[in-house]
């Protein structure tokens, strides 16, 4: 499909215009991606697939390709197209729906409001998720709970009503492990400290954050006690050990490695929430649309980051106070 949309808009056939992605063009995002599947289309003889006309002759380019991904991608669905009981469960395609496609997302929108496909009649349908007058522009869901920096490195746009803030937390930030054997350990369950990325939102993180980060800083005799041996094939089993505290110490060392990543990653940004809300909040500023969306992007990234130091400073002052471990999560 990248093939084709580049041929079209080669020969000057295509009036879609690229949003313009603010995601680093480094060797973690999806550009390299982007640059392996156009020197595969090179390879395979993609620019011979058109008849020579005007602006045809080597219209596969990295630029293109990167533009022939932005406009499919910001308009499919991914949906499970399989119809045979044993291909259930596979991973979703990507689909174009003709008239689907053409309606924007609303983040008030809720799961009710995505595309979905019926295999038994073969219909994609959705709903509304509320009554509309005559007139009214209608609206779908991309996705529920979408953050906004997703739908703006997806989508190319923030909508107002998005209040689902979330940022990326790599396993990285939260410092180094207490030793070989919990780096194995967190290896062993496929989730290392130089590849797992998770997410924070303005309430925190989940409980397989916390687990995963228990059992980074957790003791040698912590270890042994749920089971861990280098080498066995039980690391799954062992991680449900620290679903839930199992120290006080354990637990502070959590907190703590938890806050101060995301102090870390706040202080890393070259402007703070007030100024990027003093900066939106001018009237008739020459602030650029693009530049805009993008400040409510990382204005929602910030939220997410304070919200998240606030709960877990929180936490760390009940323990401090005396709470059981056992009494500080619902």
């Amino acid at each position: 499909m990248c093939t084709r949309c580049s041929g079209h808009r080669a020969k000057g056939n295509s009036g879609w215009l690229a949003h313009q992605c603010w995601t680093p063009q480094n060797s973690d995002s999806p550009f390299a991606v982007l640059r392996e599947d156009h020197q595969a289309m090179i390879a395979a003889g993609a620019n011979k697939l058109f008849p020579d006309g005007q602006g045809s002759s080597g219209f596969i380019t990295e630029k293109a390709v990167q533009w022939a991904a932005v406009m499919l991608l910001s308009r499919a669905f991914s949906l499970d197209l399989q119809e045979e009981a044993w291909d259930m469960g596979s991973d979703p395609d990507i689909a174009l729906v003709p008239w689907a496609d053409m309606l924007n997302h609303s983040s008030a929108a809720g799961k009710g409001s995505c595309l979905v496909y019926n295999p038994n009649s073969r219909i994609a349908s959705l709903h509304a998720h509320r009554s509309y007058n005559q007139g009214e522009e209608v609206y779908d869901s991309y996705g529920p709970g979408l953050s906004p920096s997703k739908l703006l490195l997806d989508y190319g746009f923030v909508d107002l009503e998005n209040h689902n803030h979330a940022v990326d937390l790599p396993a990285s930030t939260l410092g180094p492990v207490k030793s070989k054997a919990n780096e194995a350990f967190l290896e062993a369950i496929g989730l290392p400290i130089g590849g797992a990325i998770f997410t924070v939102t303005s309430s925190g993180v989940d409980e397989s954050v916390m687990a995963w980060t228990r059992a980074a800083v957790a003791s040698k005799e912590e270890m042994e006690e749920a089971g861990w041996r280098e080498g066995h094939h039980n690391a799954p089993s062992i991680m449900i050990q620290f679903s839930q505290p199992t120290s006080q110490q354990n637990e502070l060392e959590m907190l703590h490695r938890l806050l101060w990543a995301c102090e870390g990653l706040l202080s890393k940004y070259p402007t703070t929430l007030a100024q990027d809300e003093a900066a939106i909040a001018v009237k008739g500023s020459s602030l650029p649309p693009a530049r805009r969306q993008v400040l409510r992007a990382l204005m929602s990234e910030k939220l997410a980051l304070q919200g998240a130091c606030h709960a877990f400073s929180d936490t760390i002052e009940k323990l401090h106070s005396g709470i059981p471990c056992g009494s500080l999560y619902p």
